[in-house]
């Protein structure tokens, strides 16, 4: 696993380094972003889900997205519970630690391990299964800290629940 997650860290080093260098300067850091989100991690999805066996099995397609979005939705239950427990002040500062500690990284370091040892196929899996993490994180993003108050929250994940049905409806159409 070391050898796996090893890349990711040593390519961090390089760009700290390159950054401290004055190498690469903050101008350039918009543009290699676009590069990356618009162009390379697309195509990395592309790679492992066009052709993919593992995919062509419904469970495969339904059941990873909906198990990322439950992770992250209880993550943000439990986060939200935890500051309560905690003391952490209502308001602001529930909501940003609510936020910031029900997410969790799946997708640095889960994408070379799961690449390494179980192989392409599974990363496949493992992309549709970062669809509902996303969904679970902007939905997150948009509900928890821009509410002001808890009634705003339940009143917002109803709408979001029909954009998200709207939007799913006409992806699965295409």
């Amino acid at each position: 696993m070391l050898t796996a997650i090893a890349p990711v860290f040593v390519i961090i080093l390089a760009g700290f380094l390159v950054r401290r260098a004055n190498v690469l300067t903050a101008e350039a850091d918009a543009s290699l972003m676009r590069v990356y989100i618009n162009l390379l991690y697309p195509c990395l999805v592309a790679s492992t889900i066009i052709g993919n066996d593992a995919l062509r099995q419904g469970a495969n397609v339904w059941l990873p997205p909906l198990t990322g979005f439950l992770t992250v939705a209880v993550g943000f239950a439990l986060c939200w519970l935890g500051a309560r427990l905690l003391g952490v002040e209502r308001g602001r500062d529930t909501r940003t630690f609510t936020f910031v500690t029900g997410i969790y990284n799946y997708g640095y370091t889960a994408i070379p391990v799961v690449g390494s040892l179980f192989g392409a196929k599974t990363l496949g899996v493992l992309f549709t299964y970062n669809v509902g993490v996303e969904i679970a994180f902007w939905m997150g993003a948009s509900l928890i800290l821009a509410s002001r108050s808890e009634r705003n929250i339940w009143r917002q994940i109803r709408r979001s629940g029909k954009i998200i049905f709207a939007t799913s409806r006409q992806i699965l159409t295409m």
